[in-house]
């Protein structure tokens, strides 16, 4: 999914502008040197000082709850831990669970507690979010309205991260047999 996603981004980036920071091809090289990682797998990275030291530092990544495959990181290091958490999501979707850094009980989970730095975001903190019922049914509502009176629905998304939230979505809300569901994009095939 990562590759597919970032290889949308930059053929769209390069149809909106002269953008060549990187190709498709670098993307490419770039993903054949990934090490595929299980969510709370900790792997260890050599220093320069050889494997199996105190210095070597000790990579995690953990759910964060916003897309497939979407990670929060600790990075560990002798005592001093990073805690890197952008773009999560705590509330439960459809398909997807809520981000590892919070407990059933809504408290941070033990193995993230007190990091010696923690990097995250406040992109969405002011942002007033509906309950995922609310906001789902006036979705669907809405889509029903608009193709029972004749009209289209165009949902923009992006490639992999909420595209399979919004089908799963819109396969389960029972749209009826008149109204068609397409995929259009470079990658549609690959995703779904």
């Amino acid at each position: 999914m990562g590759r597919l996603c970032m290889t949308d981004l930059v053929r769209s980036k390069r149809l909106a502008e002269d953008f060549e920071l990187f190709s498709v091809a670098d993307v490419n090289e770039a993903f054949e040197h990934i090490t595929p990682l299980r969510y709370s797998q900790p792997i260890v990275v050599p220093t320069k000082s050889g494997a199996g030291d105190d210095s070597d530092v000790v990579v995690t990544a953990f759910s964060a709850g916003h897309s497939i495959g979407g990670s929060v990181w600790t990075i560990q290091k002798d005592t001093e831990t990073v805690l890197y958490a952008v773009d999560f999501n705590h509330v439960k979707e459809q398909h997807l669970s809520s981000t590892a850094l919070l407990t059933r009980g809504g408290r941070v989970a033990e193995s993230m507690t007190r990091p010696t730095v923690l990097i995250t975001d406040a992109y969405n903190a002011l942002v007033q979010v509906p309950r995922r019922k609310e906001r789902d049914s006036q979705l669907i509502d809405m889509i029903r309205k608009t193709t029972k009176e004749g009209g289209n629905v165009l949902i923009p998304t992006d490639t992999s991260a909420r595209v399979l939230e919004l089908a799963y979505q819109l396969e389960n809300a029972a749209l009826g047999e008149s109204t068609r569901v397409a995929v259009v994009g470079r990658c549609a095939r690959q995703v779904m």
